[in-house]
């Protein structure tokens, strides 16, 4: 996706980005309990399906995930190391 000649300067960072997201998330899979796998893949999911609302801004989206998120991370911050 990066350098496709329809996309601007920002376009561009935001595709890089979310292909480091990917690759980081990635090398990080095999270590995770599969505990945490599960939280993961429903925050993401969550995620997606909120960003696939059209009807929703980004500030409705950050908002409602904000609320949900706190639900997963306080217990995994929790775990320690």
């Amino acid at each position: 996706m990066p350098d496709d000649p329809g996309l601007s300067d920002i376009d561009d960072d935001i595709c890089m980005a979310h292909e480091r997201l990917v690759g980081a998330m990635q090398s990080r899979l095999p270590a995770m309990s599969s505990d945490t796998q599960a939280r993961y893949v429903a925050l993401l999911s969550s995620l997606a399906d909120k960003l696939e609302d059209a009807r929703k801004t980004l500030r409705e989206v950050a908002r409602d995930m904000m609320s949900e998120t706190m639900g997963l991370l306080l217990p995994e911050l929790g775990r320690g190391r």
